[in-house]
């Protein structure tokens, strides 16, 4: 008795209302709550009963949170404006590398255009047909036909076809850089009026009895130079070719004054020989045999059909060849030849 006594009285009052409202709290906990705008939770009003709740829920938690945190509707303002400023950042970032983008390509693009621009410009602005710098005192029109190493000015004014071979033979004896050309411009005029001369002022000028209609077969255009390989250096002509027919024929009916009238310019080694065939002299004791004269006779040199100008030993002294039915060459020997199928076929520009 005395312990159910005391049981009873040291039990805990209310003790099995306060069991009721602990599984009706747990039950209300597990219970799902509702998503609660931070506003709505700050319209609550609180009363005045001063009455203790026994059930919380979680707007009212929510509301709780912002006054005892201090959280007013000011910073909460004040947050999203810097979230959307923080997005609206975002934003021009993105746009300002999509615009960076674009200008990248661009620029890309560009210096492609540029490049292919500069590469078609090496092509074909310095091709063989390019213009030929002048050389100092003239005004050049010709276009370029092989390219040369040096270059030198012969004023034809007032001169004659003599004057002209002299001053030739003068320049196959200055020396140079060993297998380098140099290109003789002969010129007409003077001051600005300077020019070289046409393949038709050439061969007026050295009283060429070459035909008319080989002189029209030939382009105005033409080449004079010297090739550095043997002393005295090689000399040769580049005739660019508008009628193939008409040239050849002419070149063969040229044949019998050549050697005379450009044979001093050509001939590198000019041998002191009757130009006429002399007829055999017979005596009791002694028969002299008769020496014959130059010849052009066919040759083969460095794979190219050619005349060559021969003498009594048969020795080349001067060859014509065309190279294609664009090009005809005359030069002094087969090296000079050899050279000039060179250039003109790997079309050298620039060393």
């Amino acid at each position: 008795m005395v312990d159910d006594n005391l049981k009873q009285k040291f039990s805990f009052p209310n003790s099995d209302r306060y069991t009721a409202n602990q599984k009706e709290q747990e039950s209300e906990l597990q219970r799902p709550r509702p998503v609660v705008h931070i506003t709505d939770a700050l319209n609550i009003e609180k009363k005045d009963d001063g009455d203790a709740r026994t059930i919380r829920t979680f707007q009212a938690d929510i509301a709780d949170a912002i006054k005892n945190d201090n959280v007013s509707m000011i910073k909460v303002a004040l947050a999203e404006k810097k979230r959307q400023e923080t997005r609206g950042n975002f934003d021009s970032t993105l746009e300002t590398k999509k615009n960076d983008t674009v200008f990248y390509m661009a620029s890309i693009g560009v210096a492609i255009v540029v490049v292919i621009g500069f590469i078609l410009f090496v092509a074909f602005g310095t091709s063989p047909d390019a213009q030929q710098p002048s050389a100092p005192g003239q005004t050049n029109t010709s276009q370029l036909i092989i390219y040369t190493e040096f270059s030198t000015v012969i004023d034809t004014n007032n001169r004659d076809a003599n004057d002209i071979e002299r001053l030739v033979t003068r320049i196959k004896d200055e020396k140079f850089d060993l297998g380098a050309m140099k290109e003789i411009v002969l010129t007409k005029g003077a001051g600005a009026e300077t020019q070289k001369i046409t393949t038709e002022d050439f061969f007026e000028l050295i009283g060429a009895r070459a035909s008319d209609s080989l002189v029209r077969a030939l382009d105005s255009n033409f080449l004079m130079g010297t090739y550095s390989f043997s002393s005295p250096y090689d000399t040769y002509l580049i005739f660019k070719v508008n009628s193939y027919d008409n040239a050849f024929a002419g070149m063969l009916n040229w044949e019998n004054s050549m050697d005379v009238n450009i044979g001093g310019m050509i001939i590198t080694k000019r041998l002191i020989v009757p130009s006429q065939t002399q007829p055999a002299t017979t005596t009791a004791s002694t028969t002299e045999p008769a020496v014959r004269k130059r010849m052009f006779v066919d040759k083969v040199l460095q794979n190219k059909d050619s005349r060559a100008l021969i003498d009594e030993r048969g020795s080349v002294l001067m060859l014509y060849t065309f190279v294609d039915k664009n090009t005809l060459v005359i030069a002094s020997s087969d090296k000079s030849l050899k050279e000039i199928l060179f250039r003109l076929t790997t079309g050298r520009i620039i060393r």
